[in-house]
């Protein structure tokens, strides 16, 4: 017998208990086992009654999930803060000096950024700034807002 089932199960406990007050340490008598047929009585509810209890909840829970449920529209895209749209026919394009200014006239008066592969960047969002991230060989290959 283990226990830590004792706790669990008082008229058990102080059966043993009595038994072993009862008996030396000398004796040869093994001690009794108390039964799961015996003990089942004890409990408030049996081991399977609790899972039944569980999987009927569980059940009844995905059942009305769906009711519950509030379906929300998509949100709407972002507005065009930094010009994006209009920049975009860049994009493969070799950043030389001219594809450069043309970039930065039409983003003006908003700013623009150049990120090239392996440069340190800052991590502050600002939604009117234009990044153009550049490839290894200088051909513009994305540009993003932020």
């Amino acid at each position: 017998m283990r226990r830590a089932g004792l706790h669990r199960r008082p008229a058990l406990f102080v059966a043993v208990f009595a038994s072993v007050n009862r008996r030396t340490a000398y004796s040869a008598r093994p001690l009794p086992v108390a039964r799961q047929s015996q003990t089942r009585y004890l409990h408030f509810r049996s081991i399977g009654e609790n899972n039944r209890m569980k999987f009927r909840f569980g059940a009844a829970a995905l059942a009305f999930s769906p009711c519950c449920a509030a379906w929300a529209d998509a949100p709407a895209p972002p507005p065009d803060t930094c010009r994006l749209t209009t920049t975009e026919r860049f994009i493969g394009a070799k950043a030389i000096r001219q594809v450069r200014s043309a970039v930065q006239q039409i983003a003006r008066p908003n700013p623009v950024r150049w990120i090239t592969p392996g440069q340190p960047i800052t991590l502050d969002f600002s939604a009117r700034r234009l990044n153009v991230i550049l490839d290894e060989s200088g051909h513009i290959a994305a540009m993003r807002c932020g």
